[in-house]
């Protein structure tokens, strides 16, 4: 997570590209929006740099995931099926990240609440970074 002086993480988070929500939430009043971050700090990018969850509620809760030399794509909301029905923010996101400094690609997996890493998963081959990405749940 980005360790930044207070009240620079919202700004940080608000300045996203490509973003999403719980699509539960669509057409609904909702807090939470999750997107790329193009810059994180001093760095000046051409590619993302991070993944920002923006609390347009104002309830502190903008949240900035970035690792140096890292370079997620869109992230993908995945709710939790087992969550409440008001637990906007319950669930996954999930991110195909390049590893700048390995030369690899990997799925990066998010705490939806907290931008905690819960698993990566190292691809035998190195994906092409993109932007786009969605999740379709059960398509039966």
């Amino acid at each position: 997570l980005l360790d930044s002086p207070a009240g620079a993480v919202g700004d940080v988070a608000s300045r996203m590209e490509l973003p999403k929500i719980n699509e539960a939430f669509a057409r609904r009043h909702h807090c939470f929006v999750y997107g790329l971050v193009m810059n994180v700090g001093a760095q000046e990018l051409w590619a993302a740099a991070g993944l920002s969850k923006f609390d347009l509620c104002g309830n502190g809760g903008s949240l900035v995931w970035s690792q140096e030399d890292h370079y997620p794509s869109e992230p993908v909301f995945v709710p939790d099926p087992d969550a409440g029905e008001g637990e906007e923010d319950a669930g996954i996101l999930l991110s195909s990240v390049l590893d700048g400094t390995r030369g690899k690609t990997y799925l990066l997996v998010l705490d939806a609440k907290t931008l905690e890493p819960l698993a990566t998963a190292y691809a035998p081959v190195r994906v092409p970074m993109s932007f786009h990405g969605n999740f379709f749940g059960d398509l039966a």
